[in-house]
């Protein structure tokens, strides 16, 4: 779950990898479903971080070993792509966007160790599903 700078609240449902998007009062303002796009196992992750002016979703699963990107361009919600987790483990859990250092926050295990991976996303000036330059990871 996260916040954007609009304070509308966005989450995913794990099951049915369905993205919501609520105002603070707690009204449902509008759902799209990802089943299209992620995989058919859980979705946990949901971070939303500034994208070109418009809002740039991050989506992740516990078992996806990808990232699934999506910008909200005010109507439409639009699927950017997808990149490898920065790490290979064995769950993934949340991600968050941290706004002062304009990296993401990406929380994982890997046998019975947790631990937290900052990273950076850059993207390509023309993205598509199919171009885009990666991930970079520090640990």
């Amino acid at each position: 779950m996260d916040m954007d700078e609009n304070n509308m609240i966005w989450c995913v449902a794990a099951e049915t990898r369905i993205l919501f998007r609520f105002n603070t009062s707690g009204g449902s303002v509008t759902a799209w479903s990802l089943a299209g796009q992620l995989p058919a196992s859980y979705s946990c992750a949901c971070a939303v971080f500034p994208y070109n002016g418009s809002v740039g979703i991050l989506v992740g699963g516990y078992t996806y070993g990808n990232f699934y990107f999506y910008e909200l361009d005010g109507v439409n919600l639009n699927y950017l792509g997808s990149a490898p987790e920065p790490a290979s483990v064995t769950l993934s859990y949340d991600v968050c966007y941290s706004a002062s250092r304009d990296t993401f926050f990406w929380v994982s295990k890997t046998g019975s160790a947790y631990s937290i991976t900052e990273f950076e996303v850059e993207f390509d000036m023309a993205l598509t599903s199919d171009t885009w330059a990666g991930i970079k990871a520090s640990f």
